[in-house]
């Protein structure tokens, strides 16, 4: 019996719930006060966005982190609904709790005078490699710059947090 394998599968199983629980509580606090902005995030989320803010601006790339990073599953529904059933482009693939917006753990950044930058400005790969360095998964991958997300470089899957989440019908 490989008893290494055994403690790490347990591990983690545990971790996994400990972020888990870590993250409702924080969607209680962001519910019961009415959290915005920066302040709605996952408080290890809001500290990687703003030490990305600082590291870009030492490199005189300055970003600004959009100002509803997190996402009510009324409000991802409505993004998901655009351009398919309402007016407007398509900004999103991810429905309702399969974006990490819905739990506090990702945010959109923004060139600083530039509200909507252009998928082909070179500063996009240094901002997402600074991004990367830190913790945070970028959104390049699936075609989403401005897009990052603390998922603990994967091992906290949305689809096994949107089962923690879900309302049984």
């Amino acid at each position: 019996m490989d008893y290494k394998a055994l403690l790490r599968g347990w591990i983690m199983e545990n971790v996994e719930y400990g972020n888990k629980w870590n993250i409702a509580q924080h969607l209680a606090r962001v519910a019961l006060y009415e959290l915005k902005g920066l302040d709605a995030l996952h408080p290890q989320v809001r500290d990687k966005a703003r030490e990305l803010v600082q590291k870009c601006a030492a490199e005189n790339i300055h970003i600004l982190i959009s100002s509803n990073p997190f996402r009510t599953v009324k409000r991802q529904q409505e993004l998901y609904d655009q351009g398919r059933i309402t007016e407007g482009p398509i900004v999103t693939n991810a429905k309702p709790l399969e974006s990490y917006h819905c739990v506090a753990l990702a945010f959109d950044v923004v060139f600083e005078g530039v509200p909507y930058p252009p998928q082909s400005d070179p500063r996009w790969q240094r901002v997402g490699n600074i991004g990367e360095s830190i913790g945070l998964t970028w959104g390049n991958s699936w075609g989403d710059k401005p897009h990052f997300q603390y998922d603990l470089n994967g091992i906290m899957d949305i689809h096994d947090i949107k089962k923690y989440f879900e309302i049984s019908r």
